[in-house]
């Protein structure tokens, strides 16, 4: 696996991430099992993926993905998410609903913390207090 550093961090993660959005939504489209699911999220850690992206907007992938990553050491991945802060067209930067979004990303993955939101300028690398923000441009 090829790895590079992420952004403007010291995070070195894999070239390739795994997804759990797009049509299948980490299989939920497909009515994959839970032990399917798994299995495909295990196996994507070892080939060396460790870098694995999702939303709250993606149905329950979230609480799929934290179900398949219980076991695995927490220093083995990073996780992204992403939050959208708009309403229709408009841009709403709204850190009360950026927080709450990121605390229900946690509870729904089991996590104590999300290590690069994604598509964002805001790194948030332990756990989720707004004291832990820091913020750089892209």
């Amino acid at each position: 696996m090829i790895y590079r550093r992420l952004d403007r961090t010291n995070l070195s993660v894999s070239l390739l991430s795994l997804g759990t959005g797009g049509a299948r939504r980490l299989g939920q489209a497909m009515g994959m099992t839970l032990l399917d699911q798994q299995r495909l999220v295990h196996h994507a850690m070892d080939l060396g993926v460790n870098l694995v992206d999702t939303a709250e907007q993606y149905g329950e992938s979230e609480s799929i993905l934290g179900r398949c990553l219980r076991g695995i050491p927490r220093n083995q991945y990073f996780l992204s998410t992403k939050w959208a802060p708009r309403i229709g067209e408009e841009f709403v930067p709204n850190p009360v609903a950026l927080q709450a979004s990121v605390e229900r990303s946690l509870q729904r993955l089991g996590e104590v913390g999300i290590s690069a939101p994604a598509s964002s300028p805001i790194a948030i690398t332990g756990p989720f207090n707004l004291n832990n923000f820091s913020a750089h441009q892209g």
